[in-house]
């Protein structure tokens, strides 16, 4: 084996091993942080679980608090793909769905699967609000201003193929509201639905609420 195939070998190893490592930790503290709670959990119990040590987690996250928002990124998104939720293949399915009724079939379906995926981070923020202003600070921008806006961009996709029942923000601030983790703590919590039921529920709810 030539030196400069044992390079790339070798570098390839290593990325693997830290890719493996990364995936260790950030497995291991969201499973920490949803059991005993982000105030709790310490980052020497985090580097316990995931087998490293702690100069291991300071090193590749600096600090709990970034760990915690490497995890958000993680879990809204289901993967590590830099690339915004608005310009995603299913997102772009959306925008680009010429029947009103169908684009809100096909969002309904599709976000009552994502707000089931992002509930345990979301449920991990709620944690982490109460003893950490920058991480209420966070989770206030991802649900007030961030969703919100996402959510009234695809108000403005439904709207730009025939007549709204309501304006552009009301009907933004409704897709907000009906796709919020609160609304799913309540119905799938609390009341026991599926996640397909979810679903159903916000095609027929959003439907009858901005289409004439």
């Amino acid at each position: 084996m030539s030196e400069d195939v044992k390079r790339v070998y070798n570098s390839a190893v290593r990325r693997d091993r830290a890719a493996a490592t990364r995936l260790r930790i950030t497995d291991s503290a969201r499973a920490l942080f949803l059991e005993r709670g982000y105030a709790t959990t310490s980052v020497p119990a985090i580097a316990a679980a995931a087998e490293v040590s702690p100069d291991t987690v300071f090193h590749i996250f600096r600090s709990k608090k970034e760990l915690l928002k490497v995890l958000v990124d993680l879990d809204i998104g289901g993967d590590d793909d830099p690339t915004p939720i608005l310009q995603r293949g299913p997102a772009l399915a959306v925008r680009d769905e010429p029947d009103q009724r169908a684009q809100i079939r096909l969002f309904a379906h599709g976000i009552a699967r994502q707000v089931a995926r992002i509930r345990e981070i979301d449920d991990i923020l709620l944690s982490a609000a109460g003893v950490d202003a920058d991480i209420a600070a966070l989770r206030a921008d991802i649900q007030d201003r961030q969703r919100k806006a996402a959510m009234t961009e695809i108000a403005s996709w439904i709207g730009e193929r025939g007549p709204l029942a309501v304006d552009i923000d009301t009907a933004g601030g409704t897709i907000w509201a009906l796709t919020s983790p609160e609304m799913h703590r309540m119905l799938c919590d609390r009341s026991g639905w599926s996640t397909d039921r979810f679903g159903q529920w916000l095609e027929n709810t959003l439907t009858a609420s901005l289409l004439p």
